[in-house]
């Protein structure tokens, strides 16, 4: 038993020191432990590395940042697509003919 004890205190005073080394790497970054542990994980879009963004968001958030990297702005509306592509009413636009549009 006092082996087993002997066991226990040495992997608390390991535990000690590691938690002790990175409560001063994190004050050394000038990082919270408490806000690190609150925030969720972030995903990286795959538009912009630079972009984090919550897991829940990241479909929407790409849809967004995939049109602002082609050129539009938010306030833009893109043409749904076409319910029969063989339709004798369909008109075709390409990209030049749908920016000279006025």
């Amino acid at each position: 038993m006092d082996k087993r004890q002997e066991e226990l205190t040495k992997l608390k005073s390991y535990t000690e020191i590691i938690d002790n080394d990175l409560t001063m790497i994190l004050q050394s970054l000038q990082w919270d432990r408490k806000q690190l542990l609150q925030n969720p994980m972030m995903d990286t879009c795959r538009y912009d590395p630079n972009h984090k963004i919550p897991p829940d968001k990241r479909e929407e958030h790409e849809k967004v940042c995939f049109l602002r990297k082609n050129g539009y702005f938010k306030e833009d509306q893109l043409l749904p697509d076409p319910l029969d592509a063989n339709s004798n009413t369909l008109v075709k636009l390409s990209r030049y003919m749908f920016i000279a549009l006025p």
